[in-house]
């Protein structure tokens, strides 16, 4: 389901807000990676990824992404 999320990304202390709080949520429970799927997960959680100084895995469709990926 699409969901608009311009109005959160304008909103400079609404979206450090949304990270934080997710950061918060999940900075003591050991992940190592944060994959997403493309265009708005890409936004948030590659900000999500960077704030917990983890990697990033972003999901897109066949033949979108350069290099080795894995096909699931």
């Amino acid at each position: 389901m699409f969901r608009d999320i311009n109005s959160l990304l304008i909103d400079p202390e609404g979206f450090k807000l949304t990270i934080g709080t997710f950061v918060a949520r999940y900075q003591d429970v050991g992940i190592t990676k944060i994959a997403a799927i493309e265009a708005r997960g890409f936004i948030t959680g590659a900000a999500l990824a960077f704030q917990l100084g983890i990697g990033f895995v972003p999901i897109r469709k066949k033949g979108k992404l350069p290099g080795t990926t894995i096909d699931q």
